[in-house]
């Protein structure tokens, strides 16, 4: 399943460019050749593709026989973004061993991770019906450290769930998603220095049980400084660190033209073009109202700023995430569990 960006007379295009099934394996090898075989039956072209967005599957970016491979065979330039989303899930599920058998614990109970938060909510009545029924985990209920644990589980998945909410959907670009994960990753290191001091606020179920004098933050606190540094350490591996380079398209008028990333191209003539651009009050007008999207006004620079301009879309037209991809995948598989259900007629 493909989907498309492109620079429209307007803005940034966003369409489905198709969907095929692969009928026997599903080899990097496989998944090109259908691509390259539908390319060449709507006579697109590699040459004009400026980037590829895909999963970190080894069918996708494996260095020998993957997708990508291929691709840069038919155009060495191209650009490979691997899915900011699955970034964010690799940096957020590393736990402790500890923290671990906790989760498939709570897991047996509550189903998935996003259940956790529901398991505090009915924490008593949870406690009953296991007991009742003579569960195994029964008898972790009354374990206040357990329960701790839980409870900073808890937090701190409605807090990555919130963050990953917030990048999906259409439209979202390289810009918008790094500055997000890089807002994330100051989150983190501010917890750590928190809870170091032993302020635990930022994390309100947790912080809810600690009013209760059988709860103590020190039976639990080296455990959550050593996920939460673990945590960090996962940031600074996943999450990429060029989010400044992005901040002058953000705001092309709270930048200095002589502070653009040296590793731009033709940086003289771009700095130029940017001092031109913020005195220019009609564009800077048109920017502070704020009615049009980042990308429909970097299309709409004069067209004798093009170096600029090109530039700038080049960190808008990339996809950031597979997003769109998967939520065709979910809603297919809706669909055909509709199709397949079995049903009963009446006469």
């Amino acid at each position: 399943m493909t989907y498309e960006r492109y620079q429209g007379p307007e803005d940034m295009e966003e369409e489905f460019l198709f969907c095929q099934p692969l009928q026997t394996t599903t080899t990097g090898e496989d998944i090109f050749m259908k691509v390259d075989s539908l390319f060449k039956e709507e006579g697109l072209l590699w040459r004009p593709c400026y980037s590829v967005c895909c999963d970190g599957a080894p069918a996708m970016l494996g260095a020998r026989q993957g997708f990508i491979v291929s691709v840069k065979q038919e155009n060495p330039s191209v650009m490979v973004v691997h899915c900011l989303l699955h970034h964010e899930n690799l940096a957020s599920l590393k736990l402790s061993h500890e923290l671990q058998k906790v989760m498939q614990e709570v897991t047996q109970v509550a189903i998935t991770r996003k259940g956790t938060q529901r398991l505090l909510e009915f924490w008593t009545e949870t406690e009953l019906f296991l007991t009742e029924k003579s569960h195994p985990l029964a008898h972790k209920f009354p374990e206040s450290k357990w329960l701790m644990q839980v409870a900073y589980l808890a937090d701190m998945f409605a807090e990555i769930n919130s963050l990953n909410i917030s990048m999906q959907g259409r439209d979202q670009t390289l810009v918008g998603l790094s500055e997000k994960l890089l807002a994330f990753k100051g989150k983190v290191k501010l917890w750590m220095n928190k809870i170091k001091s032993g302020k635990t606020a930022s994390f309100p179920s947790f912080n809810l049980l600690l009013e209760d004098e059988r709860f103590s933050l020190i039976q639990v606190q080296g455990i959550i400084e050593g996920h939460i540094s673990k945590l960090i350490r996962e940031c600074d591996h996943y999450i990429p660190e060029n989010t400044l380079n992005y901040s002058w398209v953000r705001n092309p008028f709270n930048i200095e033209a002589e502070d653009l990333p040296d590793e731009i191209a033709n940086i003289s003539k771009l700095q130029q073009e940017l001092s031109e651009i913020q005195n220019d009050a009609t564009l800077h007008y048109n920017f502070k109202r704020q009615k049009e999207s980042l990308s429909s006004f970097w299309i709409k620079v004069h067209k004798e700023k093009p170096n600029l301009r090109g530039e700038a879309l080049k960190t808008l037209i990339p996809f950031a995430t597979t997003f769109l991809s998967e939520a065709g995948f979910s809603a297919l598989t809706v669909i055909k569990g509709k199709i397949q259900k079995p049903f009963a007629t009446r006469r």
